[in-house]
């Protein structure tokens, strides 16, 4: 029964890490579809005010003129991003044992003591670790790949707001100053979906990495859902995996996270048809 047990939350941990990149989906099709109808959508009827169009397609090839507006606001997203890493070992008599695997995603910071990324994290790693006999260990990264925290245990953060595919966590305070702003490093501000004149072709900020260093890219909105499930955009971007919990950021406004890449292929050959990701929006008693 003992080894039935072990052996059951081995599995659940190994979908617990795979939650933990962004999903990636490989669709294949016929050589000779022109046109994929990827999803079904319900566009958003808001239209976009001038004053609320800041950055509109300007800094996917910018002038000039609006170059160093870009590289400001990339400097800035990237001082607020950070990468999550779990490392998981063996436990061999209350010792740590064989080193197993590790897992990691994406993060954002907020008022100074909280990151919010993708859901992975929706119950306690102690849980886990305590059940299991197995030692999790978390590291905390800047964009550039800088460690800031270095293996803490499961009980360094608790879980303070989550819902389908967000989730915030509280790294707690210290001398009445949040952990993030003890290391000096910036928090983005929050806002919800219901609060933004969002409308696909505009332009937004994706997090993706290239397995070092996290960077910036600038991508337009594909579609808008909101009327059925998770509040969610289409981008015409792929992510790589270990990009999920990235932020989507509008206008220099974290507004949503990494969630999803798909990849089309035709079925014959292999060619890629389209590529493009999914990005969960942030709802409102999640930043509250």
């Amino acid at each position: 029964m003992k080894h039935k047990l072990h052996y059951l939350i081995s599995i659940f941990f190994a979908l617990f890490l795979m939650a933990c990149q962004a999903e990636r989906t490989t669709v294949e099709v016929a050589a000779s579809s022109s046109q994929i109808s990827l999803s079904n959508t319900l566009v958003s009827d808001r239209t976009n005010t001038a004053s609320e169009i800041i950055n509109e397609n300007r800094c996917q090839n910018p002038t000039a003129q609006y170059l160093q507006n870009c590289l400001a606001w990339e400097e800035q997203i990237l001082a607020v991003t950070v990468r999550i890493e779990i490392h998981r070992w063996l436990s061999e008599e209350g010792v740590r044992g064989e080193y197993i695997d590790g897992s990691g995603g994406h993060a954002t910071v907020i008022d100074g003591r909280y990151l919010i990324t993708h859901n992975h994290f929706s119950i306690p790693l102690e849980s886990i670790e305590g059940t299991s006999g197995e030692r999790l260990r978390i590291s905390v990264y800047k964009a550039n790949g800088e460690l800031i925290l270095d293996s803490m245990r499961p009980t360094a953060f608790t879980i303070v707001a989550q819902d389908q595919e967000t989730v915030v966590l509280d790294f707690g305070e210290y001398v009445d100053e949040g952990l993030f702003d003890m290391l000096d490093i910036p928090s983005a501000e929050f806002q919800s979906w219901e609060s933004l004149a969002l409308s696909p072709g505009a332009e937004v900020a994706q997090i993706n990495w290239d397995n070092q260093t996290a960077f910036v890219e600038w991508v337009n909105i594909r579609s808008l859902v909101t009327a059925e499930g998770t509040p969610r955009i289409e981008l015409d971007n792929g992510v790589i995996k270990g990009a999920s919990g990235g932020g989507i950021f509008w206008n220099g406004v974290h507004i949503g996270n990494n969630w999803t890449s798909t990849t089309v292929k035709a079925a014959n050959d292999g060619v890629v048809l389209d590529e493009f990701s999914t990005a969960a929006l942030n709802s409102k008693w999640v930043g509250n």
